[in-house]
């Protein structure tokens, strides 16, 4: 797509049908007009939007594991939570008592290795045929 440029909504459309069918399976048919749903979710063409749903994933995924070690964390957690966008990330973590360098991050990272080696293994398991 980079080296076309500008790319046209019914181009654009047609590439959501695709990886939509891909990603739901064959239970569902799309028409034409079904891949225009893009509109109505505006959301993502903004720069870096996919970047906070992974940090979000990883930071999620790095207090579950601080929790699975010691469950009194949970309070901290509450508080991480209940903070919003009252300051920064940074600021929040440190609040509690977390310094978010990347052995905080690594725990989240490892899980979710974990998760992806259960979901192969899950896969090779499974009879389901692409």
């Amino acid at each position: 797509m980079r080296k076309e440029g500008f790319v046209p909504k019914e181009k654009i459309a047609e590439l959501m049908n695709k990886h939509m069918k891909s990603y739901l399976g064959p239970l569902f048919d799309f028409e034409l007009v079904d891949g225009y749903f893009f509109v109505n979710w505006s959301h993502i063409r903004n720069f870096f939007y996919v970047y906070s749903y992974a940090f979000g994933q990883l930071i999620s995924d790095s207090l579950y594991e601080m929790y699975k070690a010691d469950k009194t964390k949970i309070k901290d957690i509450i508080k991480f939570l209940s903070a919003g966008g009252s300051d920064s990330p940074e600021n929040i973590f440190r609040s509690i008592g977390i310094n978010p360098n990347k052995k905080f991050f690594e725990q989240g990272l490892q899980k979710i290795s974990r998760n992806i080696d259960e979901l192969e293994k899950l896969w090779k398991e499974s009879k389901i045929k692409l």
